[in-house]
């Protein structure tokens, strides 16, 4: 019963995953948590599905032809180089009993960042010549990427792609594409180096790893179709309020039962599945 469970956890993550283009370790790592499941567990566990979704994500993108391997090896390096300092550190806060409450800590700011940025309307800048250009070396840009990339991947059990490609196209100004298939090439290596490592040291639940897998595998091309049925704004939106009920959900779990952050939780689906159910019955407008 309990990997049923799992499997339908594994199809709403891709459901997310393939609706807002996001990782689906952003969404499992905290979920875990509200579970209450080991700090060190959440993220090895979250880590394997992470390489899974960055392998397929890369073949796909070798395809199109929307990786640059040069910038990928550099970012990849930086990170493995931050997957070795930062896990061995996440260990140390596990054994003093403080992982549970600083990872959760760093995880709910993370959320309640994206979600702020999402509601930020940014000028649309018409003249490319008003562009700034990169101050420093592009080498630099993309070693810096890397360690904080590695930092965050092996800390919270994610593939450090949420920070890669903002980055990419902020400081650098990659093509969208070129950027998201850089990125996820680049995170295979830091992501797998991670997993190994919290192989080596943690008991990961391998089982509920390959289940949640096979969910994500059914669910990603459902939220893909999904987007047929919002518009930008109200991507974002939905997008924002998912951060928010899970940094809302890991605040609670901090003081009350899990039980009270899965509700949490399940009122976010709901009304999801309500916003849906009457975009479903209106036409799209942009």
């Amino acid at each position: 019963m309990e990997l049923v469970i799992f499997a339908i956890i594994g199809l709403i993550i891709g459901t997310f995953s393939g609706l807002f283009g996001i990782g689906g370790g952003v969404i499992l790592a905290p979920l875990l948590l509200i579970l209450g499941t080991p700090p060190t567990v959440a993220i090895g566990t979250s880590l394997m599905l992470s390489l899974s979704t960055s392998l397929f994500g890369t073949f796909a993108h070798l395809r199109l032809k929307n990786i640059r391997w040069k910038e990928a090896s550099m970012i990849s390096i930086a990170g493995i180089i931050a997957v070795q300092i930062t896990q061995p550190f996440v260990l140390f806060l596990e054994r003093h009993r403080l992982a549970e409450v600083i990872i959760p800590f760093v995880f709910i700011i993370l959320l309640l960042t994206f979600a702020s940025f999402l509601w930020i309307k940014r000028p649309v800048i018409k003249n490319l010549s008003e562009q700034r250009k990169p101050f420093l070396p592009a080498y630099i840009y993309f070693i810096g990427i890397g360690l904080i990339a590695g930092m965050f991947s092996v800390m919270l059990g994610v593939s450090g792609g949420f920070i890669i490609v903002p980055l990419l196209i902020g400081l650098l100004k990659f093509p969208v594409s070129v950027a998201v298939g850089t990125s996820l090439a680049s995170v295979v290596l830091i992501v797998l180096v991670g997993f190994v490592k919290y192989s080596l040291t943690t008991s990961i639940e391998y089982m509920v790893g390959l289940v949640l897998i096979a969910g994500t595998f059914f669910g990603s091309p459902l939220g893909a179709k999904l987007t047929n049925f919002f518009n930008n704004d109200e991507m974002k939106k939905l997008l924002s309020f998912l951060y928010l009920a899970l940094a809302l959900s890991m605040i609670i779990r901090l003081f009350l039962p899990s039980e009270f952050g899965i509700v949490t939780l399940l009122i976010y689906f709901l009304c999801f599945i309500i916003f849906l159910f009457y975009k479903w019955k209106t036409p799209l407008t942009q």
